[in-house]
Parts: structure tokens; C-alpha cells; sequence
């Protein structure tokens, strides 16, 4: 959304400055063209109109969302969405584990995520698109979300352990997976 401030000149306009899934932001830009960041929004919002006073303003939520359901067996369905734009990717080697991105409100909930598909909570592993599991379970292969740049293919470890770059060609990569224990495809 956009508008402008009648009394202060500024234009008005809500925005999300890392992802397309991210919250948004309410901001301001100054007739010299200073921008300012007036309010983090808890989701996504779009901006419909700013009062001529400039101290009041309309917002409309548009979220929409993504639920991971599973069933398993003859057992009844359970929900396993997390923050509400759960996108499944993998399930771990053993069965146990989902790996799915989750959109979350803010920058640090969005990304890698993995929880136990017999319930429980869900532990952020980092930022990026997941891809799959290796074949033993013990680390994803995901692609960054850059601001700006080509992504990046890193390693995630699963337990306790630092995300490893991997060397990337040039140009655009998305859905990394394993073939085999030391082979990745991508796109």
C-alpha cells in the first residue's frame, strides 16, 4: 500500500525489506527522501490509507497460509504447521522428522525448520530454502535468501554445528538435493 501525508509531505508505504514472506513494515519517506521506519508490523499488512493529520492509518491483513497436515497409518490427521506458511520439503531417512521453510512474522522465524511428525516443537536450524536431508540425517543442503546476488548452497547440520558454505556455480541454484552420500543435484 502507499499513500501521502497531506501535513507532513511524506509518503507513506508498507513493505517487507528482507523477503517476500517476511512482516511488513510501515514506512515513511521525507519530501528531501529520508527514509524512516515507523512501525514493525507482527504480520502481513498492507497499507490503505494515512489520515490527513498523519497520525492515524488503515490497515488490511491479507495473510494467507500453508498448513502441513499428516496422517500416518489409520491414525487421525494432526496439524504440524508451525508459524503459518509451512511449505514441506523432506522427511528425514528415519521417518521421524519433517523438514519444511516456515514464513514466520519476523526475519529470524523465517527458514529452515525441522519437528517430529509425532508432534512436539518445531526447531529452527537456520536462513534459507530448505532442500533434503542427506542420506544419514545428520545435516540439509538449503539455499540462502540473499538480499541481493546470486544464492549460495550451504549445509546445514541437523545437530550442533555451523552452516558450511558450499562452492556454488554462477547464476540462480534452487532445489538441492543428495544423490548419495557426497553427490548434490540442483537446479
Amino acid at each position: 500500500g502507499l499513500d501521502w501525508s497531506a501535513k507532513t509531505g511524506e509518503i507513506w508505504f508498507s513493505a517487507s525489506t528482507r523477503t517476500a514472506y517476511g512482516s511488513g513494515t510501515l514506512w515513511t519517506v521525507s519530501p528531501s527522501g529520508k527514509l524512516r521506519s515507523r512501525y514493525v508490523l507482527p504480520d502481513f499488512f498492507t497499507l490503505q490509507s494515512v489520515s490527513g493529520s498523519g497520525d492515524r492509518f488503515l490497515l488490511t491483513s491479507q495473510k494467507e497460509g500453508v498448513d502441513l497436515t499428516v496422517r500416518s497409518g489409520a491414525d487421525d490427521p494432526h496439524d504440524l504447521s508451525w508459524l503459518g506458511w509451512t511449505l514441506i520439503r523432506d522427511i528425514s531417512p528415519d521417518g521421524k522428522t519433517a523438514l519444511f521453510f516456515d514464513g514466520g512474522p519476523t526475519e529470524k522465524t523465517s527458514g529452515v525448520w525441522i519437528r517430529p511428525l509425532e508432534g512436539g516443537d518445531a526447531t529452527r536450524l537456520g536462513e534459507g530454502f530448505p532442500g533434503k536431508f542427506s542420506p544419514d540425517g545428520r545435516s540439509i543442503v538449503a539455499v540462502t535468501r540473499p538480499l541481493s546476488g546470486a544464492p549460495q548452497l550451504i549445509l546445514i547440520p541437523v545437530e550442533a554445528g555451523g552452516v558450511r558454505r558450499l562452492p556454488t556455480p554462477v547464476g540462480d541454484v534452487s532445489a538441492p538435493s543428495f544423490a548419495g552420500p557426497s553427490t548434490l543435484l540442483f537446479v
